[in-house]
């Protein structure tokens, strides 16, 4: 059984609110497969994760959120193997700029800091490295 992380959970007297990082991980999918030729999930470690595509997959293994209630925002750090050829810095543009314009207008919570680590290259082997870009939200 997969475990799933509740960022956020409020309740009030007409009910409750909460989501959690399946959702986040859905939204990133969703995005992410304008690019499945050229993106493919990894997890911390670099272990490629070719299933994650798939619409039903509730694994989150390519995902480490963190919601500050206090201000409303989320952190995220994602973890992708590029194919060889690929724009490291262009490929993180396009994913952070999707992720701040699709987050908050589905889930309402502003997202501060993304952090796209890319876990290693996809040629005819599969070449690990570690190389991170982070993006912060203009305030």
């Amino acid at each position: 059984m997969l475990e799933l992380l509740m960022l956020y959970k409020k309740i009030t007297e007409y009910g409750s609110i909460s989501f959690d990082k399946a959702i986040v991980a859905k939204i990133v999918r969703n995005i992410v497969s304008a690019h499945e030729k050229r993106v493919f999930f990894s997890d911390a470690k670099g272990r490629l994760h070719r299933n994650l595509m798939k619409e039903m997959s509730e694994d989150t293994s390519f995902l480490e959120a963190n919601y500050r209630e206090e201000d409303n925002t989320l952190d995220l750090c994602l973890y992708f193997i590029l194919r060889f050829g690929t724009s490291i810095r262009g490929t993180a543009e396009v994913l952070t700029e999707a992720i701040r314009r699709d987050i908050p207008s589905i889930i309402g919570c502003r997202v501060d800091r993304v952090d796209i680590v890319i876990t290693g290259v996809l040629s005819r082997k599969l070449l690990k490295n570690r190389t991170e870009v982070t993006t912060y939200a203009d305030k």
